[in-house]
């Protein structure tokens, strides 16, 4: 009897193994990136606390304003006509192309929200959460991997790394 059961017992168990590990990732959304909105990011970068809008329009950036830290207050990043970025805070304004130096950490929360250079096959692992979806993935501008908490909607609501954490919260 032990050696009939044996093997029904071993075919039950590769069978339900086997189902396992060809099951799908969830269905994640990223339509956001697309679309226009309006989202304010806080967090933290660099070790310094920052805050400020992004707004975007049918997916590509359109400004963001700074309204933390006190030496960022007021100033507002655009795109420019040449390709370039506007600077502008207190009537003062500069213009710096797009791998400046002067503008590349302004654009970070910007860049890393839209996940500037995405592919799906970036994405390293979908975590299913009682609420939305944790997604680990490769950009090809981060030296690790960052971290992207989804709602249920496809609202991003944390975007994470080694150096820098943001809540986001679109209105």
């Amino acid at each position: 009897m032990k050696i009939r059961r044996s093997p029904i017992i071993l075919l039950s168990f590769c069978f339900l193994f086997f189902g396992y590990g060809c099951q799908k990732h969830p269905s994640y959304n990223l339509s956001y990136r697309e679309g226009s909105f309006c989202a304010r990011v806080e967090g933290n970068q660099f070790g310094l606390d920052f805050c400020c809008d992004i707004y975007c329009e049918g997916g590509a950036l359109s400004k963001i304003v700074y309204s933390s830290p006190a030496t960022l207050e007021n100033v507002t990043v655009r795109p420019s006509q040449n390709g370039g970025y506007e600077i502008q805070k207190d009537g003062l304004f500069g213009s710096f192309l797009r791998n400046s130096s002067a503008v590349h950490g302004l654009l970070l929360p910007a860049d890393r929200l839209l996940l500037n250079g995405f592919d799906p096959s970036f994405v390293n692992s979908v975590q299913k959460i009682s609420n939305g979806f944790i997604l680990s993935i490769s950009l090809p501008n981060e030296d690790q991997p960052i971290s992207l908490s989804l709602t249920e909607d496809g609202l991003p609501t944390v975007l994470s790394g080694p150096d820098f954490s943001y809540r986001i919260r679109f209105h």
